[in-house]
């Protein structure tokens, strides 16, 4: 095995005489590494993209939800025995159709009970008041419909029978019978059951709801910096969140008067679009969003707003002219959310680079 002795006091000498040659291979041979490298990188691609003329579109993009203009909750204004409901979910009910009923003999029972009630503590107060200037506030104790409060004028404060059987019977037939104002398809009845006896609780929670679904609508919260970009008859499509990558056609029927405030201060303009045509899977209550269409230019050159630069309050883009990029200086039209129209300053054809994220 060949051994190496090295002997420092005979390198010393040599290595101070020619530091100075030493010196200079070092730096050479750094400077090669760096050259080495540099050109052994694989070399990355500018990207580019091509000038083309096609069609821009510029939306305005709101938040809202679906609604219907015909939706209705039904509930009995007084506490008796149900006897009939007529309905169950998913029925489809007319106009003006009959959907449930109460018993109306205890209900002409109850109503009568009430008014004579009511004219006794009536007498009462007005004797009171008469006698003795006495105040009482027992009359707050009864809410009456305006219905019931002409059978008490109709009275005169007296137990004026015929008056009060005739009245009663009318208004009891009026009261125990649920009729649908509207043409729909009920979606709720409340859990009402034939044969329970409604209390005064009951008849506030228990409601019948129909909603007719022809009359649905996306209610789209409109920005006040966008508001004045959108007018009715104006296209739109809608995307619901429950049905992701759908769109559905609608057209901007009615724009709000007035400017709704919202809790983080800004303002929104409440817009209706009518849905053409109707979907069966939509329903009131859930949440989308809206694009409505407010400009829209065709045969324009398009480029990708990404690749528009501005320098000095002027814009511009970087065009390759060979193997070099050159600035060029651009005038735009109409700008969408990732698109910009080129009015000037581009050809058909040129390739424009886009720039590199940093």
């Amino acid at each position: 095995m060949l051994k190496l002795n090295f002997d420092m006091k005979k390198i010393m000498p040599v290595f101070k005489k020619r530091w100075k040659l030493i010196l200079v291979i070092l730096i050479a041979l750094g400077i090669a590494l760096t050259i080495f490298l540099t050109f052994s990188q694989p070399n990355k691609k500018t990207e580019t993209v091509t000038v083309k003329k096609g069609t821009l579109v510029q939306n305005v993009v709101a938040s809202g939800q679906i609604k219907a203009k015909e939706s209705v909750d039904l509930k009995f204004s007084t506490a008796s025995k149900l006897i009939w409901l007529g309905v169950k979910k998913g029925d489809t009910v007319k106009r003006y159709q009959a959907v449930a009923t109460l018993d109306r003999a205890q209900l002409e029972k109850n109503l009568k009970q009430k008014l004579l009630d009511y004219m006794g503590e009536r007498w009462d107060f007005e004797q009171a008041r008469a006698d003795k200037n006495v105040k009482t506030d027992r009359l707050n104790d009864y809410t009456l419909t305006d219905a019931e409060k002409r059978i008490i004028e109709k009275a005169q404060f007296t137990l004026d029978r015929s008056v009060l059987d005739v009245e009663i019977s009318d208004l009891a037939l009026k009261q125990s019978v649920l009729y649908s104002p509207i043409e729909g398809t009920v979606t709720d009845i409340g859990d009402l059951v034939v044969g329970t006896q409604l209390s005064p609780t009951d008849i506030t929670t228990k409601i019948i709801r129909i909603v007719n679904f022809s009359t649905l609508y996306f209610e789209a919260k409109v920005s006040e910096m966008d508001y004045g970009r959108i007018n009715t008859g104006q296209n739109a499509y809608i995307s619901i969140d429950a049905f992701a990558g759908k769109e559905y056609p609608a057209v901007v029927a009615y724009i709000g008067k007035e400017g709704i405030k919202s809790s983080g201060g800004s303002v929104n303009i409440l817009t209706e679009l009518t849905l053409e045509p109707f979907f069966d899977a939509i329903v009131p209550g859930l949440s989308g969003e809206a694009k409505i269409t407010t400009s829209k230019k065709d045969n324009v050159f398009i480029i990708p707003k990404e690749t528009l630069l501005t320098e000095k309050e002027k814009q511009y883009v970087e065009v390759m002219k060979g193997d070099k990029p050159v600035k060029k200086e651009v005038k735009i039209g109409l700008t969408a959310s990732d698109e910009v129209e080129i009015v000037s300053g581009l050809s058909e054809g040129d390739l424009i680079i886009v720039p590199s994220v940093k």
